[in-house]
């Protein structure tokens, strides 16, 4: 019995010291860089002409028959249906050409590879340099698998406006996602909107000395961070402290929470940000940074909304303790009583409890509005887009949202 105790204790700490051997994906940006060098950038109304639903004659073994073009800034993302793959594109004109480059990949694998295409002159880029609508367009060019392959697209209708929230969680993904840059970091901010998201959802602690960070879970391990040495929860270590000793998986630091919002108001066009409040205590705190960015967004006319999310009982006893809670937009997670209590402007049901048409449908007869999570699976996402009422869903794959949305 002595044996097997001892046994058991060095197999969990075995167990705790193991970290997930995660096939990382490099994005290709030095020959991207090179293939892009020299070119003129691309103007706004060029990329509004750009946007589209597009038809493959090549290349839709690996893509699909139909693929969503649609830029976000210096970025084209192309949402496809097949693999819930994903191409994300940079641009530039050369000689009357239009040049994209960038890389796809397999959102839910580590599959991905180099891709290089073009409108030429004849294709459609004349009239759209010119600020034209093209009475036919095509994108043509190559991918790299195992070996190079050819794709070819045509321009086959618009894309419809996105009046849906894709909310990316925990920043925009989790890090056996295998993005480049680790989950609820300003990094991963900076990416996100390349996966097709309007919206985030930040992880939310405190640290020992009182400031909000994001991190999600609540002792520091080896699937978020580097260091095997630095152990126990982010509440035993002031912020200085986590900066100062602690590396995230991807080489970030952890970021306060006043830092993220800053960025995401003037760095990025997202609209809507989720705070996931992990722990008691700490509702006031994150309350006031709340109230302090939402008033500068509001300020520099921006717009984006900021809510706290009241997860469960003791967050909501926590939450309407607050002077003026009413006046706090929140998104409560428990049944319909405590969201009209709360006055929270959204309901946020886990996907699991079904489609809730009536529920959701009486909750916006009040003026609200609904968000599902987290849903992952291509069906049940188009499910829940094709069935339900909800006003936005929040994922870990918001590229296969995007698609389903696009298509819907």
């Amino acid at each position: 019995m002595k044996h097997f105790i001892i046994n058991s204790i060095i197999f969990l700490l075995l167990l705790q010291s193991c970290e997930i051997d995660i096939t990382n994906v490099t994005i290709p940006q030095n020959r991207i860089n090179d293939t892009l060098e020299g070119t003129l950038p691309i103007k706004d109304y060029i990329k509004a002409n750009i946007n589209g639903k597009y038809k493959l004659s090549e290349g839709k073994e690996h893509f699909g028959d139909v693929i969503f073009l649609k830029w976000n800034g210096r970025y084209l993302t192309a949402f496809c249906k097949k693999n819930a793959s994903f191409i994300v594109l940079e641009g530039g004109i050369r000689d009357s050409a239009i040049i994209l480059v960038g890389y796809w990949r397999f959102s839910q694998g580590s599959d991905n590879g180099f891709v290089k295409l073009s409108i030429e002159k004849d294709n459609g880029a004349r009239e759209l340099i010119a600020g034209l609508k093209p009475r036919t367009l095509t994108i043509s060019g190559e991918f790299e698998t195992d070996a190079t392959q050819k794709i070819n697209l045509t321009y086959n209708d618009t894309l419809k406006s996105l009046d849906f929230l894709i909310i990316a969680h925990r920043g925009g993904g989790r890090n056996i996602d295998r993005h480049p840059a680790s989950e609820n970091t300003i990094e991963m901010l900076n990416y996100v909107e390349r996966l097709g998201a309007n919206g985030v959802e930040l992880d939310v602690r405190i640290t020992k000395d009182n400031i909000p960070v994001l991190f999600h879970d609540e002792y520091l391990n080896k699937r978020l961070i580097r260091e095997d040495y630095f152990i126990g929860k982010v509440s035993d270590y002031t912020y200085q402290q986590l900066r100062a000793f602690c590396t995230l998986k991807r080489g970030e630091k952890i970021p306060a929470l006043k830092d993220a919002l800053q960025f995401i108001i003037y760095n990025t066009n997202l609209e809507f940000v989720w705070l996931d409040i992990k722990e008691t205590g700490s509702v006031k705190q994150i309350a006031e940074i709340q109230k302090q960015y939402s008033d500068l967004a509001k300020s520099l006319g921006r717009k984006i909304e900021i809510f706290l999310g009241i997860a469960d009982i003791n967050i909501f006893n926590e939450f309407i303790n607050l002077e003026n809670y009413r006046d706090y937009p929140s998104i409560c997670e428990l049944d319909e009583d405590y969201v009209i209590k709360a006055n929270s402007s959204f309901w946020g049901p886990r996907w699991s409890l079904g489609f809730l048409r009536e529920r959701v449908t009486e909750l916006q007869k009040l003026g609200k509005k609904a968000l599902v999570w987290t849903l992952d699976e291509p069906q049940f996402i188009k499910n829940f887009l094709d069935k339900s009422y909800f006003n936005g869903i929040l994922t870990n794959y918001p590229t296969v949202v995007a698609y389903e949305y696009y298509s819907n």
